[in-house]
């Protein structure tokens, strides 16, 4: 499950969204600062809409347990640096629903608000 956490967030920052999609339970439910999603297809058009592109993340800790993984993680966009935790249940090898923590007002100060990652 680990991999597949590295992979949707590596699809994430480098906007393969048909790649990240195909990881996702179509069932799949998202909650972040931003957005929240709940379904796959809600998911999937709203990064349409707002590309996740020319970000990186630099991994401080992974952990697994049984179908569910987190992570803490440094999120790069930009002039916007902070760090970030994602929780990850996965349902049959897909991911089924994540949440998303992280302080949203670092991107209001920035040149990259509105964006909704």
């Amino acid at each position: 499950m680990k991999e597949k956490v590295l992979e949707f967030l590596a699809c994430f920052c480098n906007g393969d969204v048909d790649s990240l999609s195909a990881l996702l339970a179509e069932e799949f439910c998202f909650k972040g600062p931003f957005i929240e999603c709940t379904s796959k297809e809600a998911y999937i058009s709203a990064l349409n809409e707002d590309p996740p592109i020319d970000c990186q993340i630099e991994v401080v800790k992974l952990f697994e347990d049984g179908e569910d993984v987190g992570i803490f993680y440094t999120f790069k966009k930009s002039d916007v640096t902070t760090p970030m935790a994602q929780f990850f249940k996965f349902n049959e090898g897909k991911i089924a629903e994540t949440l998303l923590v992280f302080d949203s007002g670092v991107f209001a100060s920035s040149k990259e608000i509105g964006s909704k990652l």
